[in-house]
């Protein structure tokens, strides 16, 4: 894959089945727990504790993810500013040194490139 895309875009794919994994972990072993209470309350015939246990089996994964897309959101942002900084920081040195060799750079500022060799 690796000469097709770049070194951060392989990364993705590496991360993405890591994440399905935790998420696919953490719902089973929520649910699991929940099997011999829902069993037992069914054999019991008591509706509103299958209920509850129906509830806690839905909502503590769904607080889970929750929890875990807000770490997954924060990394992103950190990952995004950080990569923010350094264009910016490269950009700002490259126009105190008045020389424009990147040419996207150049041409966003509308100044003309100056070539490698010169």
């Amino acid at each position: 894959m690796t000469p097709l895309l770049a070194a951060a875009q392989v990364a993705v794919f590496g991360l993405c089945p890591k994440l399905a994994l935790l998420v696919g972990y953490v719902v089973q072993v929520i649910r699991q727990m929940a099997v011999p209470d829902f069993a037992d309350a069914r054999r019991a015939g008591d509706r509103p504790a299958m209920r509850r246990i129906l509830r806690r089996a839905v909502t503590l994964p769904a607080a889970a993810l929750a929890d875990l897309a807000v770490v997954v959101a924060g990394a992103a942002g950190a990952v995004l500013a950080s990569y923010a900084a350094w264009i910016f920081g490269t950009a700002a040195t490259l126009r105190r040194l008045g020389e424009m060799r990147t040419g996207l750079i150049a041409l966003l500022s509308g100044r003309r490139m100056v070539p490698a060799g010169a």
